[in-house]
């Protein structure tokens, strides 16, 4: 669960959006993705990144 709508939504745009270009989205890619978007929120404030910013991150991390 998210408290920042933004971080809700560009995580679940880049989920969809990998799933989309062929990577395989299951319960583990979702899970490290949820880590990941932990460890951003630890390193930036992310209620001051806007959506495409939080989205790049993720879609970066997607398709390492």
């Amino acid at each position: 669960v998210f408290n920042n709508p933004d971080v809700g939504f560009a995580t679940f745009k880049a989920l969809v959006d990998a799933e989309n270009a062929g990577i395989k989205i299951d319960r583990y890619v979702v899970r490290e993705i949820a880590k990941y978007v932990n460890l951003l929120a630890g390193t930036y404030i992310l209620d001051v990144l806007d959506r495409e910013e939080i989205y790049a991150k993720i879609r970066k991390k997607l398709s390492a």
